[in-house]
């Protein structure tokens, strides 16, 4: 479905920047406490929806203007928007935009050309990551395909936590990055499940066009999610050897982009 494609845009974009952020702080630390451990990357998650909260709240004082703009001042305005939020969020901006492109209307082009699971294939594949990595990460991105609703997603995704915790194959950054990919998709997942009629509403306000008139979006979230989490990924693994920034900042931000990217994309496609 066309407009399935555009949201699937923003959520991988958000997904890959929120996920390497959260990573930043993490060194090759001995575990001693294993649910402090995965308490420490639920951040991860907590930060890639407080961005897409903040970019959304930039639109809704838009739209309480009684501004109407064209597509291309919209995604222009988000990236602006989310730019403007890691700046003030994250100590080490520069560092980061220096190294990584978080350029809204860059991840349009790429994610409205591929499909959420070419795109998420080619992060993994091009992120130097470990086979014990990969096995967990496509563990991770099959449940979206599996699970439409939020609780039977956050029991499979603790299970993937506890075997990451117990898994003396894998050390303490690949750990780390795994888990902030479980805490980006079920943020992820719960936040678009959530706030898609609202961005969507406020986007059809922003750009004339009545509600009403449009399909049935159900499902859209989902497509987000995979986007999402590919961007986590990405933007994990550019920053874990990158101080200060690190796993943490780097996935965090990778996750929103690609997140705000496709939810762009999917917004776009179910209004034109």
């Amino acid at each position: 479905m066309k407009k399935k494609i555009a949201l699937s845009v923003i959520l991988i974009t958000l997904l890959t920047t929120t996920l390497a952020i959260i990573i930043v702080g993490c060194t090759n630390k001995k575990i001693t406490d294993n649910s402090s451990l995965i308490d420490q990357y639920k951040e991860v998650g907590v930060r890639h929806n407080a961005a897409l909260d903040y970019v959304l709240q930039d639109l809704k004082c838009l739209q309480n203007e009684n501004k109407v703009i064209n597509k291309e001042k919209l995604v222009d305005y988000c990236n602006g928007s989310i730019n403007e939020y890691w700046e003030r969020n994250i100590e080490n901006y520069n560092i980061l935009t220096d190294n990584y492109d978080m350029n809204i209307k860059h991840l349009l082009k790429i994610l409205s050309h591929t499909t959420k699971n070419s795109y998420l294939d080619s992060i993994i594949a091009n992120s130097g990551l470990s086979d014990k990595q990969e096995e967990y990460l496509y563990r991770i991105s099959d449940l979206v395909d599996i699970f439409t609703e939020l609780t039977q997603l956050q029991e499979s995704l603790g299970l993937i936590d506890s075997e990451v915790i117990d898994d003396l194959d894998l050390t303490d950054d690949e750990r780390g990055l795994i888990l902030a990919a479980t805490s980006v998709a079920e943020s992820s997942f719960e936040y678009w499940d959530e706030n898609f009629y609202n961005w969507l509403s406020v986007s059809c306000d922003l750009l004339g066009v009545d509600i009403d008139t449009i399909e049935d979006p159900e499902g859209l979230s989902e497509e987000i999610w995979k986007t999402d989490l590919g961007g986590t990924i990405g933007g994990a693994a550019v920053f874990v050897w990158i101080p200060p920034v690190g796993w943490v900042l780097g996935g965090v931000a990778g996750g929103t982009a690609a997140s705000l990217a496709e939810g762009i994309v999917q917004i776009l496609n179910i209004l034109f």
